[in-house]
């Protein structure tokens, strides 16, 4: 139960759809239900997510409104690991778009452990900042934020920043190599306009693109596997 990524491709693969992550999952929250499930396995996670959705939360319209169009949420990682990367693209995204920003975390760590209960307060706080701000369509940078929100907040219109960079006429992406192949993660699997995106921004930077021979296969960060 502890050892799957819940990364959906034993799902994607199976020929009679049998979802074996579902089933793992489900044992996850009855064992933390029951009070008999690894703390030690999700803790730091659990104390990462709390700080993410607490203090280190934060949710703003642009300067001077009440609400705003769209909101940039770019996740609680790429804002703890490369900070400048979401100053420079929430300032693009502010240039195009009546756009807010909403800090926090998605909730994978609670979902991860079967914390259910502190996997809807999770919910809860996001649907109060986002309704704060006027409903706007959320912009992800994180394809597991997106795939979370689809499965819990799907009454919440979604977009991927790839997809609004791909279509800006005035991005032109660094060639940082001249051939590549681009890996789809798993919680971007059946996400089409992200994937696109991302191709579409190779492409731009004159990246020789090949496709790998299974895709959104899992990197070996979700589920906390032991």
């Amino acid at each position: 139960v502890y050892s799957c990524n819940i990364c959906g491709y034993c799902k994607s693969v199976c020929p009679v759809d049998v979802d074996m992550g579902a089933l793992l999952q489900f044992s996850r929250a009855a064992r933390m239900s029951a009070g008999v499930h690894p703390a030690a396995l999700h803790d730091f996670w659990m104390r990462e997510m709390e700080f993410a959705a607490s203090e280190g939360s934060f949710s703003s319209p642009p300067k001077g409104k009440t609400s705003c169009s769209y909101a940039f949420y770019p996740g609680c990682q790429l804002g703890a690991s490369n900070p400048e990367h979401v100053l420079k693209a929430y300032d693009f995204l502010q240039s195009k778009l009546d756009a807010g920003i909403l800090l926090g975390c998605c909730g994978a760590p609670a979902y991860w452990a079967g914390d259910e209960a502190q996997m809807r307060a999770n919910i809860d706080k996001i649907k109060k900042d986002w309704n704060d701000l006027g409903r706007p369509i959320l912009i992800f940078a994180c394809a597991t934020c997106e795939n979370l929100f689809s499965l819990f907040l799907p009454d919440i219109k979604r977009i991927s920043l790839y997809e609004i960079l791909a279509a800006a006429e005035e991005i032109t992406p660094t060639r940082a190599f001249p051939e590549a192949a681009v890996f789809d993660p798993c919680a971007a699997r059946g996400d089409d306009g992200m994937q696109s995106g991302i191709r579409t921004l190779a492409g731009k930077a004159g990246v020789q693109l090949e496709e790998l021979r299974e895709k959104n296969r899992c990197c070996g960060y979700g589920g906390h596997m032991r």
